[in-house]
């Protein structure tokens, strides 16, 4: 996740680039093109570029560069232009400002929608879809670097029968405690999702044999204190695996993960499972 935080932030400062050279590029263009040709409307690629790539306050600098540029011209090639030059360069402004406000309104827009895409709108963990592309992601990357990955998958212990007893107003609320706690326990760059109903998944990228029992471990005693915080009788049955090798395929992790959880509702329910591969 930093590394995505990373990515992000490079391709901000590229489309800035990018914007700024051709803000510049085309204020040359139009300066050689004269007072005979009006160059205007091409302003507006730049002013787009950065708030569609970058936000709104990199678009509102694109306008005010470009209104400085409009301005200078004016004056060294028209002599000011007077007031039908000054009227046009209002409308041109105003033109502008509605194009970045129109062009970052919908870009948040489909953002939200992309993020609802990606998010369980119920706990506002990742959902299994968006777990399978990051936990791909994350796999390939610990391969390149040879580097350990851990996971764990958490299952509710009779969450069917917290439902009945208690309703499923406060079932919500229980699934929520759970992914709170777990965010407060683990790291900005793990990656943590709800697979569905009462199961989820966590994956810890570089962190192998010898750092993740005490993760586990305070992952699962804040999870137990949660639940009596709450008042809930509820327990959880969990599977973890630490590949010191990571697999190829985020399937493999599930499917162990999976297996070794449900050892633990064989055993008895409220029990932890940890095993290592490959070290």
């Amino acid at each position: 996740m930093n590394l995505k935080k990373k990515l992000k932030a490079s391709a901000k400062s590229f489309w800035l680039l990018l914007g700024l050279s051709t803000l510049a590029a085309v204020g040359f263009a139009d300066y050689l093109a004269g007072s005979t040709l009006s160059l205007s409307v091409f302003y507006l690629v730049p002013v787009l570029l950065l708030s569609w790539y970058v936000g709104f306050w990199a678009g509102l600098l694109a306008v005010i560069l470009s209104a400085l540029d409009w301005f200078i011209e004016r004056q060294l090639l028209q002599g000011g232009g007077g007031l039908i030059a000054a009227w046009n360069s209002v409308l041109e402004l105003g033109l502008f400002l509605v194009v970045i406000y129109l062009a970052t309104t919908l870009r948040r827009a489909l953002d939200r929608e992309k993020g609802y895409a990606r998010t369980d709108h119920q706990t506002g963990a990742l959902n299994a879809r968006a777990f399978e592309e990051l936990a791909g992601q994350e796999i390939r990357r610990c391969r390149r670097s040879e580097k350990a990955i851990t996971a764990a998958y958490l299952d509710v212990d009779d969450f069917k029968a917290v439902n009945d007893r208690f309703g499923h107003e406060v079932g919500d609320d229980v699934l929520k405690a759970i992914v709170e706690t777990m965010k407060r326990n683990i790291r900005a760059s793990d990656v943590l999702a709800r697979l569905g109903g009462d199961e989820f998944a966590v994956l810890l990228p570089e962190c192998g044999e010898d750092a993740a029992p005490a993760v586990l471990k305070r992952l699962r005693e804040g999870l137990r204190e949660a639940m009596r915080t709450g008042g809930w009788p509820i327990t959880l049955s969990i599977g973890a695996v630490t590949f010191e090798q990571p697999p190829a395929d985020y399937k493999e992790i599930l499917r162990r993960t999976d297996a070794l959880m449900y050892e633990s509702k064989r055993e008895g329910k409220d029990q932890f499972k940890h095993e290592v591969v490959g070290g």
